[in-house]
């Protein structure tokens, strides 16, 4: 048994650290922030799935709405400024860091049962190999790029000192 020793106890600490890691990353609305060098900043924070402004107002389109607040970023308010809340790189960030987060649930599955599977089994190589391949292209989609017009905020490296900072700030 795989949980005996000490690879799958190793394989099964580092498989949870890592899956809490992206958890953490992929919940957290702090991706891209404000960097406080602009005086009352419209713009505050960014996640995958949140958004947060301050007074903000298109500028393209010379509505009445001004947007504050952190909502949801496909809420139906923010209907009016989709292409430049959604720009094609951040669509496809969503849609790498879901298939990310998809593959280390099934890689930590896959190690859970690696855990119960002995080298006696005739699926043991396959398990191991088919683990081995979820977690590195796991994380090859989690990579993050940082948008080229990046003047005024800065990409956080550390989502979870963000969401430290987050929690200390709602205290």
């Amino acid at each position: 048994m795989g949980m005996k020793t000490k690879t799958g106890i190793c394989a099964i600490t580092l498989t949870t650290v890592a899956s809490l890691f992206v958890l953490i990353s992929f919940c957290t609305s702090y991706w891209l922030v404000n960097d406080g060098k602009v005086e009352d900043p419209k713009f505050i924070r960014l996640g995958l799935w949140e958004v947060c402004f301050r007074n903000f107002e298109d500028f393209r389109h010379q509505y009445d709405y001004r947007f504050t607040g952190c909502w949801w970023v496909f809420e139906e308010e923010y209907y009016i400024i989709f292409d430049f809340l959604l720009p094609g790189f951040f669509v496809a960030t969503q849609f790498f860091y879901t298939l990310c987060m998809t593959l280390v649930l099934v890689a930590a599955f896959l190690t859970w049962l690696y855990c119960f599977c002995s080298r006696d089994h005739d699926k043991y190589l396959l398990l191991l190999l088919s683990n081995g391949a979820n977690l590195v292209i796991g994380g090859f989609c989690g990579v993050r790029q940082a948008p080229s017009h990046n003047n005024y905020y800065k990409l956080n490296t550390i989502p979870l000192s963000n969401l430290i900072h987050s929690a200390s700030e709602h205290s």
